[in-house]
């Protein structure tokens, strides 16, 4: 009956609200609490009523760790404020420029399917993931970090992510000049690296990834807020509403890049999730999505 629900809603015939969707879906999972990555979820659902990719937001977790020279890898305190923010502000600013993706796949309008794609880290790797990620190597307790990935790991962590090898993730996330960089720039960097041939690998987790490139440059073109060829209160509009559920100053979301902690919302209160990718809440305009 959901299903048909949906069909029918899709069709415009009448409005049919998927509120049992809706309850199904959340925006935050124990793996989010504990990578501390629950609160960027909460804030995109709240800008644009959508539930983001897990496995997208540990990839950019990952890549804010590791190639990010503004944090420092493996040792980050989680009980330091600065640190924190730190973190929170480089894995926000890397959404206002590159969007996100969802996990499941999406139709050419923009209608989500119940198809899963790029969905979540699995289970066999939340060891490897969670503290490259953190700095930690308990799931539960923090600061048990033991150093970094060895070889091998690292290996079976690209190819999770749905890469071919290190180098190509490196090189999509690395930008020596981000401090310096406008979200438009840092978006224009993004899209070279991910829309280059042999990026991904032949596995199921590269078709995945595949499918959230797709996304993510649909999001690019498609819709007000991450259309960045102009200035876009829009996108910075959306920023400021993930900064501020993550319960840090939003003033780098204008391109001040100072984090300042200022009192936390509250996070995991979900709200109803929409059923469109390039429709969401902010959106005044959404060429991609006829």
């Amino acid at each position: 009956m959901l299903r048909f629900a949906k069909f029918i809603a899709a069709l415009g015939l009448f409005a049919v609200p998927f509120s049992s969707q809706a309850q199904e879906e959340s925006c935050t999972s124990n793996f989010l609490v504990t990578s501390k990555l629950e609160c960027v979820s909460c804030g995109i659902q709240k800008a644009h009523g959508n539930v983001p990719s897990e496995k997208f937001l540990a990839l950019l977790g990952f890549a804010a760790q590791h190639y990010y020279s503004g944090l420092n890898p493996h040792e980050r305190d989680v009980d330091s404020v600065a640190a924190m923010n730190g973190f929170y502000q480089h894995v926000i600013q890397q959404v206002q420029a590159y969007g996100y993706c969802v996990g499941v796949k999406v139709k050419p309008n923009g209608d989500l399917t119940d198809k899963k794609a790029y969905d979540k880290v699995s289970t066999n790797m939340l060891d490897l993931v969670y503290p490259s990620i953190t700095g930690s190597r308990s799931r539960v307790r923090d600061g048990e970090y033991n150093g970094p990935l060895t070889g091998d790991q690292m290996k079976k962590m690209v190819k999770h992510f749905g890469f071919k090898n290190e180098d190509d993730v490196k090189t999509m996330f690395q930008d020596d000049f981000w401090r310096t960089t406008t979200p438009a720039q840092r978006q224009k960097h993004f899209r070279t690296y991910a829309e280059k041939s042999g990026v991904v690998n032949g596995s199921d987790d590269g078709d995945n990834l595949k499918e959230c490139l797709k996304q993510l440059k649909n999001l690019h073109t498609g819709t007000t807020d991450f259309n960045l060829n102009s200035p876009n209160e829009a996108n910075q509009k959306f920023c400021k509403t993930v900064a501020g559920e993550c319960g840090i100053a939003s003033s780098f979301c204008m391109g001040n890049t100072a984090p300042a902690p200022v009192p936390a919302s509250s996070s995991g209160n979900n709200q109803p999730v929409r059923r469109n990718l390039y429709n969401s809440t902010n959106s005044s305009t959404a060429t991609g999505a006829h």
